[in-house]
């Protein structure tokens, strides 16, 4: 009895500590709930709700912007956070459920930036550099991923090359300053140079970041002498799993091609200009003139070429992006598909790409980190059909009777058919491309605040060109077939090292990095070509078939840099900065006692707005003051240039009577033991400012670049036994104006309108060429001219009936090009009245984007405007004149009875070489394009939230439609080429994300 009562007070003391243990936890604990909307008042889906102190402790919202969250009594305040949006941290209130309204963030100062070798909050920058984000590149479907920086970085020249499939882009940072060596800006993606040729999956990109000034690029040293773009990928975050698929369909058609003749137009032509010389006075004599052709245009027997060759092309892409994260281990998955059909047969492109990302931490204090992007692309090549169809003659015997392609149209028995290759077998010329790109890293933080990163990256891309033509092609000429092939490998490894230490004493804030680097590339090719092929199915797989001129050649090329480099940032009292950047590179492609370049740099910003002055001024939000100076370096030639080289050339001997001859070898290029750096100094200028909370925002940039010790070819005299030299000589200038301005013009619950704007001038000219020379004719290089420029004959006019008298003092006649007499000797050469034409720099380059949302709909017009290029455009007719046999263009020539100051007279007899005729090719390149409207919809996501998606969008864009400039049918953003011509898409897309 006893010990039953023992047990039972026993088990009552435990009920007792175990309700009061309970009853204790609640009490140090209260419940926190909500719903998170953003300013339209629609539930922000995964925001995070961290506490503060403890960030371990969090939640998100879930479909319908809700959150409950148990945190500890003592805690009282929480962050609500979510990508775009300004962080809030507020009183934790248990009990009631809040309503938390979240801001979009309107580029919020605190925005971290990616610079060389770190991270910088965007207040902080000291050069001269633009950010864009993963919304801005994905913005605009594209192949090419950096043609989304297109009139959106003030200082960055970008154009098409053409409309070709997989066609590159011609751009450059702040002009160009050097002759011979490399302009290209240097491009690298997570830390690995990656060269011009984007490949990559545009929506796996979190953000690009362009640094333009010596500021920002002297880190890299001699790699960033052009200018830098820094590639970031995405990668996984701590959450849940996020799946985002991004697909588009587009029809490509041509955005703008000139009127060709039809055939009796082309026959008019020819009578006009056989006319003018005399052997044409009606229709009784066309047999003579027209010979086999004159059957086709008695009965009108008209073939427009070139519309046989283009059709509506199509592009597709299809992207699946997969990532995670948890405290210790994160990654980022993504596939893409895509496909490119061109605007002629023959002419496609397929592109497949992985990318994964992986960071894991091994420890509290020790990370790894793994990237890795793999492309394959496959395309097949058609080789400039179209500038053999414009000049083509309108007429022929397009097919046989069995309905084949006929080879040989034109009754001469030897003019190959433009469509030739078109038949089945007869034409192959496939590229394709391996590419693999990746890195393995680690970070160390040593001591608190003390950083070891090491990063190992390799970039292998292997390469087979395949291309075989038989006899009835534009290659075989009628004559054979032919087959090549050439396999390329280039490897590059690098190995970069740098520590990190922060600290702060006081209102002292130092940031100190230091680093060595090591980089290798190496390059192979071998290449096997020759004549009739036994078999044509064989292509080019077997080139021991070949039966006649069999060729094989092989080359190898390798270069290494090493490079030691570092940074101090110095802030004091949130008001003045200070940037301190060295670096020294050496480079094997310079002569052995000039391959080490000292590159410094330093740079001084004061945020203006810190001041007590200037603190309380409501109205402005930011302003900042920046002045950056320093030298960077470019050894941007080829391999082995300092050691010479030799030419190949056939010799040709008589022996014993017999004529033979033998390939042999003579000197070329004179050794050059003192070739260095190529050097440009960089002054940079420039004031960031906000207005209105930020509603209006940008920069003001002024630079100046003086380029000298210019890496040069010059001509020696050949009795040195030499032809060229490579030599540090000459100078460069280039000087600018930048200008960026973002605008949230209209911002409200429904609606709001956005503009971003950039102007660009730059001013590049040549101070000095080899020897003291004012000009380098050979090369188009005058100085006081920029690098691009135009110098030939100008054209006045075309000689008029009332001028007869004039025209006969030049030996020319009415109908004729009246040509700018320089030196007044009534004659005219290219010696004597050659005058600077233009140039192909523009005067400005101007870009602006509006966004206009309206609740679940956005809209989105970009401009783009090239003002004052000067172009030598084949599409303004020269060529047909040049082609005066078979005229391609319809255009407004003269005659008796249209005296047009337009195009010359028709003459049978002038010749094509005739250097007044391409006085006629030189125009004004300027003109303005919408370059994109783009229309989407977000579907609600009360809707949405039934397939457990957190975003669904549909649009449709209309890429290149509109392009406004002094041509009627032609877009001279292609530079003045007929050869495939720019495109315009019609494009349909998808955005999800679960």
């Amino acid at each position: 009895m006893k010990h039953l009562k023992l047990k039972s007070r026993f088990i009552i003391i435990v009920l007792v500590l175990t309700i009061l243990n309970v009853l204790n936890v609640h009490a140090q604990n209260k419940n926190v709930s909500g719903t998170v909307l953003d300013n339209s008042g629609q539930p922000v889906i995964g925001a995070s709700i961290v506490v503060v102190g403890q960030s371990k402790l969090g939640t998100v919202t879930d479909i319908d912007g809700k959150f409950s969250i148990a945190i500890p009594a003592t805690s009282k305040k929480i962050e609500v956070s979510y990508i775009g949006m300004v962080s809030q941290v507020i009183e934790a209130k248990a009990g009631t459920p809040m309503k938390i309204i979240m801001k979009d963030n309107l580029k919020d100062l605190d925005e971290v930036v990616v610079i060389g070798y770190g991270v910088v909050k965007k207040r902080d920058l000291t050069g001269s550099m633009t950010s864009i984000k993963s919304e801005d590149i994905v913005a605009t479907p594209t192949t090419n991923a950096l043609e989304s920086l297109q009139g959106k970085v003030a200082g960055l020249d970008m154009t098409k090359s053409s409309g070709q499939t997989g066609s590159g882009l011609s751009f450059s940072i702040r002009g160009n300053r050097s002759l011979n060596a490399s302009n290209t800006p240097l491009i690298i993606v997570d830390g690995i140079p990656y060269g011009t040729d984007i490949d990559i999956n545009p929506n796996i990109i979190e953000s690009m970041e362009i640094l333009k000034d010596a500021s920002s690029t002297a880190i890299y040293g001699s790699r960033g002498a052009n200018g830098v773009i820094l590639i970031t990928t995405k990668k996984g975050t701590q959450g849940k799993t996020k799946v985002t698929y991004n697909g588009y369909y587009s029809t490509n058609s041509v955005a703008a091609y000139p009127e060709r003749m039809n055939l009796q137009e082309w026959a008019n032509f020819k009578r006009e200009a056989y006319k003018a010389d005399g052997q044409w006075a009606s229709e009784a004599d066309d047999a003579k003139i027209f010979g086999s052709a004159y059957d086709a245009v008695k009965s009108n027997q008209d073939v427009d070429w070139v519309d046989l060759l283009m059709k509506d092309g199509s592009q597709t892409s299809h992207s699946i992006s997969i990532s995670n994260g948890s405290e210790k281990t994160s990654f980022n998955l993504a596939f893409e598909y895509m496909k490119e059909q061109g605007l002629v047969k023959l002419d496609n492109l397929s592109r497949y790409n992985t990318t994964l990302g992986i960071s894991h931490k091994v420890t509290k204090d020790f990370k790894l980190n793994f990237n890795m992007v793999y492309t394959f692309q496959n395309q097949n090549i058609r080789r400039d059909p179209l500038n053999r169809a414009i000049y083509e003659s309108p007429y022929g015997d397009v097919y046989n009777e069995d309905g084949s392609i006929n080879p040989l149209p034109f009754n001469d028995g030897q003019t190959v058919s433009p469509i030739a290759e078109e038949a089945a077998g007869v034409y192959k010329n496939n590229r394709r491309t391996s590419h693999l790109v990746g890195n393995i890293g680690a970070n160390w933080n040593i001591i608190k605040n003390l950083t070891l990163t090491s990063t190992f990256g390799l970039d292998r891309k292997d390469i087979r060109n395949g291309h075989f033509a038989d006899q009835y092609t534009h290659d075989g000429a009628g004559d054979y077939s032919v087959a090549d092939a050439t396999n390329e490998t280039e490897m590059n490894w690098s190995w970069e090292n740098t520590l990190n230490y922060n600290f702060k004493i006081d209102k002292h804030d130092f940031s100190v990095m230091a680093g060595n680097a090591l980089y290798q590339n190496e390059a192979e090719t071998y290449t096997g070509s020759g004549h009739d092929i036994i078999s044509p199915s064989m292509l080019f797989y077997n080139l021991g078939a070949l039966q006649n001129s069999q060729k094989i050649s092989s080359n190898y090329i390798k270069t290494t840099m090493a490079s030691f480099f570092g940074r101090i940032n110095y802030k004091f009292n949130e008001k003045y900065l200070l940037t301190l950047t060295f670096r020294e590179d050496g480079s094997s492609v310079l002569a052995s006692k000039h391959k080490w370049g000292f590159f410094p740099s330093a740079a001084f910003a004061w945020r203006m707005k810190e001041e007590k002055f200037l603190k309380d001024v409501e109205w402005l939000y930011n302003l900042k003051l920046r002045l950056s100076y320093g030298i960077s370096g470019n050894s941007a030639v080829s391999a082995y240039q300092t050691q010479g080289g030799l030419g190949k050339t056939m010799y040709s001997f008589i022996n014993n009577g017999v004529e033979g001859g033998a390939y042999g070898y003579y000197p070329a290029l004179t050794p050059n033991t003192a070739l260095g750096w190529e050097k440009t100094a960089t002054t940079n200028l420039g004031i960031d400012f906000g207005f209105l909370n930020n509603r209006i925002s940008g920069s003001i940039d002024l630079y100046y670049q003086n380029t000298y010790d210019l890496l040069m070819q010059k001509k020696v005299p050949t009795s040195t036994g030499y032809s060229i030299s490579w030599d540090n000589i000459g100078k460069t200038e280039n000087k600018g104006v930048e200008i960026v301005l973002n605008t949230a013009n209209i911002v409200n619950k429904d609606f709001k309108w956005n503009t971003d704007l950039t102007f660009t001038l730059n001013r590049e000219k040549i101070k000095e060429l080899a020897d003291g020379s004012d000009r380098d004719i050979s090369n188009g290089w005058f100085v006081g001219h920029p690098i691009k420029t135009h110098y030939g004959l100008k054209k006045l006019g075309i000689w008029q009936l009332n001028e007869t008298e004039e025209a006969a003092k030049y030996g020319e006649k009415p109908g004729r090009i009246k040509i700018y007499d320089k030196n007044k000797d009534f004659k005219i050469d290219n010696d004597n009245d050659r005058v600077i034409l233009g140039s192909e720099v523009p005067d400005f380059v101007m870009g602006m984007n509006n966004t206009f949302r309206y609740k679940d709909f956005d809209l989105r017009v970009f401009m783009y405007w090239r003002q004052g290029q000067t172009l030598h455009a084949e599409a303004a007719g020269y060529g047909s004149f040049r082609n005066q046999g078979d005229p391609g263009l319809k255009f407004n020539y003269w005659t008796e009875d249209n005296p047009t100051n337009d195009f010359p007279r028709p003459e049978k007899s002038f010749s094509s070489s005739d250097p007044r005729l391409e006085s006629l090719g030189y125009v004004d390149g300027s003109y303005l394009k919408i370059k994109e409207i783009t229309l989407g919809y977000s579907l609600p996501k009360t809707w949405i939230s039934k397939i457990n998606a957190s975003k669904v969008r549909v649009y449709c864009s209309l890429k290149n439609f509109f392009t406004f400039s002094h041509f009627d049918n032609y877009d001279p953003e292609r530079g003045g080429s007929l050869s495939y011509p720019m495109t315009k898409q019609a494009v349909f897309g998808l955005n999800v994300e679960f």
